[in-house]
């Protein structure tokens, strides 16, 4: 954006003296701003520990009835993310994805910090993406 003196300013609010809004300090952003917020810096601060993320190798499932799953996994970690853009609620059966999970029992959700059973389907809210480890 352009702003009035000519100076050409990014998309992201704050910096500017006359910035009501400001995502670096947190000043006026609203709540569903500070959860988005949150939610990168949550997953972003996360990755950088991730051995899987950073140096392991890709596997994606083709998508299926509206969700898509990849995994990156390393030696000593796999990671698995499922993208649900169904409008509602649905349950990921996975079976299909026995040869990357390879017999572990349970993962952590990333963003939560639950435990996740991975011997059930899967509970995916509508329009979501889950991010798993173990």
């Amino acid at each position: 954006k352009q702003r009035d003196d000519g100076v050409l300013r990014a998309d992201m609010p704050g910096g500017w003296a006359d910035d009501r809004v400001n995502a670096f300090t947190g000043a006026g952003l609203s709540p569903a701003q500070r959860d988005m917020q949150g939610f990168v810096r949550t997953l972003f601060n996360w990755r950088k520990t991730s051995s899987a993320v950073t140096q392991g190798k890709l596997t994606h499932y083709l998508p299926k009835d509206g969700s898509y799953v990849y995994f990156r996994h390393d030696g000593k970690q796999t990671v698995m993310v499922v993208l649900n853009k169904n409008a509602g609620d649905t349950r990921l059966d996975l079976g299909r994805f026995a040869g990357m999970i390879k017999g572990a029992r349970s993962a952590t959700n990333v963003l939560t910090g639950a435990r996740v059973d991975l011997g059930a389907p899967l509970a995916l809210p509508a329009m979501t993406s889950v991010v798993l480890a173990w």
